[in-house]
């Protein structure tokens, strides 16, 4: 069962959201088609063959070491990440340095996830820079993951390797 903290936090949430769509209509927008938002990361591969857009990818920084692709898709929640769409980068011990590539469905997604600069993950914040979509297929798109070095020198680990269900 859900406390009553995160129950009554559910509801203010429901709340707010209510009365941004009720000042949208007031203010004279139409809702033609809903775009649906993923609620969970789904794992996947991404073939080294594969044409990323360069539009749909940040680089995030700061992260705390132990963050999963889980905890990464939980700070850009809202915000549709594609399947198998977060490489966790590595230091050159092979430990999470902090940092992880993020490719979304869209370069909308990518601008609003670049909004999220220095947002909060507990006390770190989150710097977030956009990346190409060949860095992030160099690092995901691996065989054997951890084979290529970011610009400071460390390796990155896909997520759908990580990934445990």
């Amino acid at each position: 069962m859900e406390s009553d903290a995160t129950a009554e936090f559910s509801m203010q949430q429901v709340q707010n959201i209510a009365k941004i769509v009720l000042r949208l209509v007031q203010d004279g927008h139409t809702f033609e088609t809903p775009e649906q938002i993923n609620s969970h990361l789904e794992p996947g591969i991404c073939t080294k063959n594969e044409v990323v857009d360069n539009n749909t990818v940040v680089r995030a920084r700061g992260l705390p070491w132990q963050s999963s692709d889980q905890d990464i898709a939980k700070f850009f929640r809202g915000l549709n990440i594609v399947r198998g769409g977060v490489a966790l980068c590595l230091s050159p011990q092979g430990r999470r340095n902090g940092e992880a590539l993020v490719r979304f469905e869209s370069q909308e997604h990518r601008d609003m996830a670049l909004k999220r600069h220095k947002h909060h993950i507990g006390q770190r914040y989150i710097e977030v820079y956009r990346a190409s979509g060949e860095d992030f297929v160099n690092v995901a798109g691996e065989k054997h993951p951890a084979q290529i070095v970011d610009f400071t020198g460390n390796k990155c680990l896909s997520a759908s390797a990580d990934h445990k269900d």
